[in-house]
């Protein structure tokens, strides 16, 4: 079976806390996998939002996700406060890939996972042309 592998850049320049609620936890007794992916956009939501706050440009842009890729590596449970931590990396003309590393209180690694992100036009129903400071605003 071919293995999905997600590149994990040397640093990630933003970090934020988020807590696991009783909501999120499946049948199995932990995180559900669609609970993580809400995780993720949350914490996607709260580091671009950092950033619109000294490049306006950024406000202006809409954006689709294209694609996901999530690797477990261990449980996560009710109660459990979450650190994700993101980069935005693989910068090209309609957008960039954010890679997200997912860890626990105690230092347990939960998850690693990459969105591809496109810059789009949803008035015309396609995609746009990444503004060329995208890197430098989401570096």
């Amino acid at each position: 079976m071919a293995r999905v592998e997600i590149a994990v850049p040397a640093s990630f320049p933003f970090r934020t806390t988020v807590q696991v609620y009783i909501g999120h936890i499946n049948r199995g007794n932990h995180l559900a996998n669609e609970a993580l992916l809400s995780l993720l956009n949350e914490a996607r939501v709260r580091f671009v939002s950092e950033r619109k706050a000294t490049h306006p440009g950024l406000a202006q842009l809409e954006w689709i996700n294209a694609d996901l890729a999530i690797l477990y590596k261990s449980e996560a449970h009710h109660g459990e406060q979450l650190t994700i931590e993101i980069a935005a990396t693989d910068f090209h003309r309609r957008g960039c890939d954010y890679v997200y590393r997912v860890t626990a209180g105690d230092g347990r690694l939960i998850a690693l996972a990459k969105t591809a992100m496109l810059v789009y036009d949803y008035g015309q129903k396609r995609l746009a042309e990444a503004p060329p400071e995208l890197a430098q605003w989401l570096g």
